[in-house]
């Protein structure tokens, strides 16, 4: 019985680790074709100029609970992701203005940070 519980234990680690790492694989595909559309956008340097802004903003929009403020800024980013056809970044606002709406304060950080983590790895 320990021998099976410790071969299921390992495998299902091993499971893990290929979902892991096929995952990061899939990151590094959607990562490397955002950063090809942003540079062949003419928008690059608007984005390069304001998006990294606005995400600050969300930081300081979240932490005072300024759920207005947030939910103007979370839609303004999807309107930039959605013109460059940023799909997983437009997506992901729009989870968050539903989050906002629905003021789910720890979902709302969650989602601020991916974003913040994707754009640093676009820039």
């Amino acid at each position: 019985m320990i021998e099976e519980n410790e071969q299921l234990s390992l495998e299902t680690t091993q499971t893990s680790i290929r979902n892991e790492n096929n995952n990061l694989d899939h990151h590094e595909v959607i990562l490397n074709n955002y950063r090809k559309k942003l540079n062949d956008s003419d928008y690059k340097e608007l984005f390069i100029n304001t998006v990294p802004i606005d995400v600050e903003k969300l930081h300081l929009e979240a932490t005072n609970k300024d759920f207005h403020s947030l939910a103007q800024t979370a839609h303004r980013l999807k309107g930039v992701f959605a013109m460059l056809d940023l799909e997983y970044l437009r997506e992901n606002c729009e989870y968050l203005e539903d989050d906002i709406k629905n003021h789910n304060e720890l979902e709302i950080k969650e989602r601020i940070n991916q974003l913040d983590k994707w754009i640093r790895q676009l820039l």
